[in-house]
């Protein structure tokens, strides 16, 4: 069942309706919230206002649902989940070997371990079936079953026989309806997708055909066809799930996209469909429930309240402020007792958020800033809005520089330095060393504790240390290396002067390196041959211990003409298959600055078995790097009262429930690859799951294994790479000239020394 379609059923016959007003004071209007109730004509249709910000919703609790799903099942738990009363009703499904098994699970919404009933189909009288639907409405619980020809089983249709089976809690049978000819009347066709049964006893079926068309078949309560709609558009027009109002009436948002609108669909007294309200260019993400005149939903990222009666539509909730990033596994109910809950249920994840209309009282929050831009800058965002969600007793607030003018990031350090600034900063190591020159920033091994650090990749506290001290820890990681054939080289690292002589021997290369773009570019060749041993003070064309710049005494000249020769050489071969270069041995290595797990893989199954990761030459023959695109550090002028909020903030930060959220990026812990990592026995095949709750088929060698290990350990052996400092910068703007200005070797090799040395004397 598409994601979607997950359930939004609301329990009880009266809601008590709250905020009928947007400009009263919430003291007022939670006063007013239980003493109202109101009654919509539907027949008259929705009015729909402009959009606007409302009083707001805050999170006041927070408690994670526990499952315990049947042992060695192979397929992830699939829920519907519905509200009755106080609970949560959910009917899992899970597949066991070759074998469907279902149950339904009652959680409390404030919370607590669930109680579980296993469904038993056979006492139901059926031997051939599944569950294909399933809805509760007060005490009743609905499951649409069908039954298949057992030698001609195809869930693409309908079944032979198709039936409303009515149970209580316990999953005893109360009653059981057949609805085949029903659905037949209608010329109903495809695969049955999801049940719903509206407070009169009306049946909603949905289906969808073999051309994705979706279609919905309304049944009076004794199965009798009243009436049907099918989508215009196969796979573009999208019905979505239905909304319910306080009485048990349903309406389905439908997505036209012939007209470009979403229509508000319901079936009125006389049995037709009728429009209630239409969304033009509507960016409507998913639908939640109704209370009174109030209808719930989702729109650009924030929660709506719209009043139907009043045209009053209010954005009361910020989902991504709250570290949410995907509305579609979101439901919003409220209790008998007018109390909102928030539930997310992922392939990963199932919790609960209590919403209040009150601001909680809080202590003074701590201020992140953000300076650095990258890829893990939304994850940072994210991580932090889902700890203020889990911990309201520490407040964070989050102030973003990164992406503005370079003058702000610059202000917000110099208040550190001046005793003032954010509580803690996400930023660049250069800004890091910059901080703590002016003694700027804590120390802050106390606040990684001992279990937290035995958990993490060798390399990860090394980013920010200083003299011994730790000053700063990268959040995520990624790596920079190369890869290249062990026909051409089977050690375990190799360096400038190998990959040179390597070019002596090997008349059939055409390229020095492919890169994950093309072709490699003077200053990308350069950069691999010659950057990481400058930043890390081993290159040969520097005497470090007496300062003294030997570009020309050791013949970079050479290294030049060599580079220029093969820029010249890989554009007349004009090969574009990258890897295949390397895997055949036209290009010594393949060079990627930006990679993650998948990739890996991806990589090593596209390069053969013969390819492993060498790393970029390096003096010292290690030349696989961890990238980090900032550190965490905390500002020396914090408050004492905020570090028991740091200090929890940190812990939470390199916890495996907040680590498995990275999406291409690599988690610090060292263990995490292999809870990505997971085996389908019964399909006999990998998965990686990448963080964003999306499972991705793994390459496998001959004889079934992935390539787990060999990436494990490259991850143990990666050191870090802090950041380019200024000499390689210095060197390839005065190499330009050798490549494009025809300037010949010497006259530019002299022009680097002259300016390295005149670094090199300023920087003793």
């Amino acid at each position: 069942m598409k994601n979607r379609f997950k359930a939004s059923l609301i329990g009880g016959v009266f809601i008590l309706l709250s905020l009928t007003g947007c400009n009263k004071e919430k003291e007022v209007v939670a006063e007013e919230a239980v003493s109202k109730y109101t009654y919509v004509d539907w027949e008259q249709g929705f009015q729909k206002g402009a959009l606007s910000e409302g009083n707001q919703l805050y999170s006041t609790d927070y408690w994670e649902l526990s499952h315990n799903p049947p042992e060695d099942y192979t397929y992830s738990r699939v829920v519907d989940i519905r509200r009755a009363g106080d609970d949560y009703l959910d009917c899992c499904r899970y597949t066991v070997g070759e074998e469907i098994t279902y149950y339904m699970e009652t959680v409390s919404m404030s919370g607590g371990e669930a109680t579980y009933c296993k469904l038993s189909l056979g006492d139901w009288g059926f031997d051939s079936d599944y569950i294909w639907g399933f809805d509760a409405w007060r005490e009743n619980c609905y499951f649409g079953v069908g039954v298949y020809e057992k030698e001609a089983e195809n869930w693409d249709v309908l079944p032979k026989q198709c039936y409303i089976v009515t149970a209580d809690r316990e999953g005893s049978l109360q009653s059981q309806l057949e609805i085949t000819d029903g659905l037949l009347d209608l010329e109903a066709e495809g695969r049955l997708q999801a049940l719903y049964v509206d407070g009169s006893g009306y049946i909603y079926v949905y289906t969808r055909d073999m051309q994705n068309r979706e279609s919905l078949y309304i049944l009076d309560k004794e199965g009798k066809a009243i009436t049907s709609y099918v989508c215009a558009v196969a796979s573009k027009d999208m019905i979505f799930d239905p909304v319910r109002d306080d009485s048990g009436r349903i309406f389905f948002p439908v997505k036209d996209s012939t007209e470009r609108a979403t229509r508000l669909l319901w079936k009125n007294a006389a049995g037709e469909i009728t429009e209630l309200s239409r969304f033009d260019n509507a960016t409507i993400e998913t639908w939640y429930t109704m209370r009174g005149s109030e209808l719930y939903y989702v729109e650009k990222g924030g929660i709506v309240r719209w009043d139907v009666v009043s045209d009053v539509r209010e954005t009361i909730y910020h989902l991504q402020e709250n570290g949410i990033d995907d509305p579609l596994v979101t439901s919003l109910y409220w209790d008998e007792s007018g109390n909102a809950y928030l539930r997310y249920t992922s392939k990963t994840e199932d919790w609960v958020s209590k919403l209040s209309w009150e601001k909680p009282k809080l202590n003074e929050p701590v201020n992140i800033g953000i300076l650095q831009n990258g890829q893990e800058v939304k994850f940072v965002e994210s991580a932090m809005a889902i700890f203020s969600r889990k911990h309201p007793e520490y407040p964070i607030t989050v102030d973003v520089t990164a992406g503005k003018e370079e003058s702000m990031k610059d202000r917000v350090l110099i208040d550190v330095m001046n005793g003032s600034g954010p509580d803690v900063l996400y930023l660049s190591y250069e800004d890091l060393e910059r901080l703590q020159k002016k003694d700027a920033l804590v120390q802050i091994d106390d606040l990684i504790s001992d279990a937290v650090s035995n958990e993490l990749l060798p390399g990860v506290k090394d980013f920010g240390r200083i003299d011994g001290k730790l000053y700063g820890m990268p959040i995520g990681v990624t790596i920079a290396t190369m890869f290249t054939n062990r026909e051409v080289w089977d050690k375990a690292g190799w360096s400038m002067e190998d990959v040179l002589q390597l070019l002596k021997e090997r008349p059939e290369t055409t390229s020095i390196f492919a890169s994950q773009y093309g072709f490699c570019e003077p200053r990308e060749m350069l950069s691999c041959l010659l950057q990481y041993d400058l930043e890390q003070r081993k290159s040969p064309f520097v005497d470090w211990e007496k300062g003294v710049s030997c570009f020309e005494a050791n013949d970079f000249m050479a290294l030049l003409e060599t580079v220029k020769y093969y820029n010249v050489l890989q554009y007349e071969i004009l090969d574009n298959d990258v890897v295949g270069r390397v895997r055949n041995g036209t290009a010594l290595a393949y060079y990627t600055t930006w990679l993650d797990g998948e990739d890996y893989f991806r990589l090593r199954d596209e390069m053969g078995p013969d390819s492993y990761a060498v790393g970029t030459p390096t003096e010292g023959k290690q030349g696989s790097y961890l990238l980090a695109d900032g550190l965490l550090v905390i500002n020396r002028n914090i408050k004492e009262e905020k570090l028991e909020a740091v200090k929890e903030l940190f812990t939470y930060l390199y916890s495996r429930d907040c680590q498995k959220r990275m999406h291409n990026t690599i988690s610090v812990l060292k263990d995490m690859v292999d809870s990505r990592v997971w085996y389908n026995e019964h399909e006999g095949k990998y998965y990686w799951l990448d963080g964003s709750d999306v499972w991705n088929g793994l390459p496998q060698k001959e004889d079934g294994t992935t390539y787990t290990e060999e990436f494990k350990e490259l991850l143990e052996r990666a050191v870090p790479f802090k950041g380019s400092g200024p000499l390689f910068d210095i060197v390839w703007e005065e190499s330009m000239a050798f490549f494009y200005n025809d300037k010949d070797a010497l006259t530019v090799t002299r022009m680097i020394d002259n300016r390295v040395q005149l670094y090199l004397d300023e920087n003793k």
